[in-house]
């Protein structure tokens, strides 16, 4: 969890406040669907070079939080 200090510190960059944001988004999506968002964003950084690298076109349908074959190491 981020402090409101360091909520500070990013939002004075633009770029850095979308980054954030979209981790955020990712996290709480997470949360909602049941899933640990630690456990999820270090599967997703694990699993993400090797599915791009295999299917370079492809959805990420199977990566997100609400796919039926998200690994059961995600689940809180």
């Amino acid at each position: 969890m981020l402090s409101r200090a360091q909520l500070q510190y990013i939002t004075l960059d633009h770029d850095k406040a979308k980054a954030s944001a979209a981790v955020y988004g990712i996290m709480e999506t997470a949360k909602a669907h049941g899933l640990n968002p630690e456990k999820y964003i270090n599967h997703l950084l694990a699993v993400l070079p090797e599915y791009f690298a295999k299917y370079p076109k492809a959805a990420v349908d199977d990566l997100m939080p609400w796919a039926d074959k998200l690994t059961e190491l995600c689940h809180i």
